[in-house]
């Protein structure tokens, strides 16, 4: 029944961060054929300091509501350890290439914010809001790549496998908003097989990919199943190049996805300032895009013309935080409708 509007600015932001980090990596040719790695990095952020003013005025009926300056300061210490082992082979025919990694991480963010509350309904007040923001990550992976020439073409297939636990804990000493104790496992399987060949001056590439993705979500220990997700698809994809006269073309179809983030998914609120809260959307759903292109090239010429026809798409959106009190704003997520682009 209100029409609000917030104008932000953020000035004199600084930061100032240490970095440790140190990497071994050893490698060993066994002959031209047989070719072994391993590499393991560690890196440590003891500090990462930010500062920042902002300064928001509120408006209600285009009528100054509040004024607000705010200094934020932030310290965000990280710890990661990643680590790699490979193999690159060749036996008669076959070509192999084998991967492995693991990652390790720790952060954690503790933001202040003092506010300063001029020309408010209840007059100057102050008030400061902390939050302490934790993630850990826990990430394997390892992939699988056979290559070998057939029918004068060439073939390869393989596998990818990925297990992934990530814990986050969000938590507002001062109880303005709820904390958040969330958890995530997620493993992941896929398998591809890619086809290529020369047909005289027509070159193809075909390829097939099936993937399989299965997420568990936690709520403070508990299997939350509305909030879990399982999910199988499969992605062709087809590539021609030939040439017509001195015109090299090519044309191809290939559809991808693009998951949402564990940080989209997020259940916690963030706090902006006190009338701007943000949050992720645990039910948004992975963005499928289809895709046409064609390219063309002329000696110093290209053209190239695209069409997409785009699923589920992730845009920002802004609501209002609840009905007790819609004054405050919360900016999160939505899928949108299909669209052709």
């Amino acid at each position: 029944d209100k029409h609000w509007q917030q104008n932000m600015d953020l000035t004199d932001q600084r930061a100032k961060s240490k970095n440790i980090e140190t990497t071994f990596s050893l490698n060993y040719q066994f002959n031209e054929n047989h070719t072994i790695g391993v590499r393991y990095n560690f890196q440590r952020v003891p500090e990462y300091l930010w500062f920042a003013n902002q300064f928001a005025q509120t408006y209600c009926n285009d009528q100054l509501y509040e004024d607000v300056h705010s200094f934020n300061t932030m310290n965000e210490p990280e710890t990661y350890h990643r680590s790699n082992v490979y193999y690159s082979g060749k036996v008669k025919n076959w070509s192999i290439d084998f991967n492995a990694d693991g990652l390790w991480s720790d952060v954690k963010n503790t933001q202040t914010t003092k506010e300063s509350i001029k020309e408010g309904v209840n007059g100057d007040t102050d008030r400061s809001v902390t939050t302490i923001d934790t993630k850990r990550n826990e990430l394997y992976a390892a992939k699988l790549v056979l290559s070998h020439p057939l029918a004068k073409g060439n073939l390869s297939f393989g596998a990818e496998y990925s297990h992934n636990k990530r814990n986050t804990t969000y938590l507002n000493p001062e109880g303005i908003i709820a904390d958040d104790n969330a958890m995530i496992k997620e493993g992941a399987t896929s398998a591809f097989v890619e086809y290529a060949k020369a047909f005289n001056k027509l070159q193809m590439q075909a390829g097939l990919r099936y993937e399989h993705v299965g997420f568990d979500y936690y709520d403070a220990g508990k299997f939350v199943d509305e909030q879990s997700k399982d999910y199988s698809n499969l992605f062709p994809s087809i590539t021609f190049s030939f040439p017509i006269k001195d015109v090299q073309v090519q044309l191809g179809y290939a559809s991808d996805i693009n998951r949402p983030s564990y940080h989209q998914l997020r259940s916690s609120t963030f706090y902006v300032n006190r009338y701007m809260y943000d949050k992720g959307n645990p039910f948004l759903m992975p963005s499928i895009t289809h895709n046409v292109t064609l390219a063309g090239s002329y000696k110093w010429m290209n053209m190239y013309v695209g069409y997409s026809h785009v699923k589920d798409d992730i845009t920002n959106q802004t609501i209002a935080y609840s009905d007790d009190d819609p004054t405050i704003g919360l900016l999160t997520l939505q899928n949108t409708q299909a669209y052709d682009n």
